[in-house]
C-alpha cells in the first residue's frame, strides 16, 4: 500500500469559443459540463474546486486520473463539434500541475 501523498494533481480548464453569441455559447457549455465534462470528472475520481465563467480548476486523486480526464473529455469534444461552423465551436484548453502541499489549494 502505498503513502497518502501531501498534494493533489489539478487540471485548469479554459473555455475556448471564437463565436460572438455569448448566450448560445453560455448554453453549450452548460449542455457540455452536464453531459461531459462532470461525469468525466465523476469518473475520474476528480472534484471541482473553483469555477470562473469560462473556466474550471479541477482536483483528483491522482495524476493519471488527471490526465485519463483530460483525453477523455478532449476526444468527445472533437467528436462533438466536428461537424459545428468554426463559430458555433467550444474547445477546451487544458493543462496540469501539481501543487507543493494539498493546502495550498485551500489558501488560494
Amino acid at each position: 500500500m502505498s503513502p497518502e501523498r501531501s498534494w493533489q494533481p489539478t487540471w485548469p480548464v479554459i473555455c475556448v469559443s471564437p463565436g460572438a453569441d455569448e448566450e448560445g455559447t453560455i448554453a453549450r457549455l452548460k449542455a457540455l459540463r452536464h453531459e461531459l465534462i462532470d461525469p468525466a470528472i465523476a469518473r475520474c475520481r476528480g472534484r471541482i474546486f473553483k469555477t470562473t465563467g469560462d473556466g474550471i480548476l479541477i482536483e483528483f486523486a491522482s495524476a493519471v486520473d488527471a490526465v485519463r480526464c483530460a483525453i477523455e473529455v478532449q476526444r468527445e469534444t472533437v467528436q462533438r463539434i466536428a461537424g459545428l461552423a468554426p463559430d458555433q465551436r467550444i474547445e477546451f484548453r487544458v493543462g496540469g500541475g501539481l501543487p507543493t502541499s494539498a493546502d495550498r489549494l485551500h489558501r488560494n
